[in-house]
């Protein structure tokens, strides 16, 4: 298993089913389908991938709490100079208290053919291996 940051990595999502009285594997992706013959099974391996962080709500009360502060501030901005500055403020802290960078990680499943055909497909992180072990398993049976 290694880790690995790429340039903006996309996530291939798929499943694989294995068909043992042909002795085969298929490998559904969002890019399309794919079989392959457990004899022409070169190596299975997994990565665990890192994409780019994005903002995400942590704590929602926080955040929609800031968000009507700042609203309010801005409405009452005339009226109320002083708390108005202060909601303002607050609403804007209370912003960042409910959000958070948060990265995405995922596990990617290679298995590579004998004729070097790649068939990667990406899964939740921590199931790669139980993917790759299961694949591995029914190759050996």
């Amino acid at each position: 298993m290694s880790k690995e940051k790429k340039e903006n990595p996309t996530r291939n999502n798929g499943s694989y089913a294995l068909e043992m009285e042909n002795k085969k594997m298929s490998v559904t992706t969002t890019t399309g389908q794919h079989s392959v013959l457990f004899e022409d099974i070169a190596s299975t391996s997994y990565n665990t991938i890192t994409g780019d962080a994005e903002f995400k709500i942590k704590n929602k009360p926080a955040f929609f709490g800031g968000c009507a502060a700042i609203f309010i501030g801005i409405v009452t901005a005339e009226q109320l100079e002083g708390v108005a500055g202060f909601l303002m403020v607050a609403g804007i802290i209370a912003l960042f208290i409910g959000c958070k960078k948060e990265e995405k990680t995922w596990d990617n499943v290679t298995i590579e053919t004998r004729g070097g055909k790649r068939v990667t497909y990406s899964v939740d992180l921590g199931q790669g291996k139980v993917d790759m072990d299961a694949i591995e398993e029914a190759r050996r049976s």
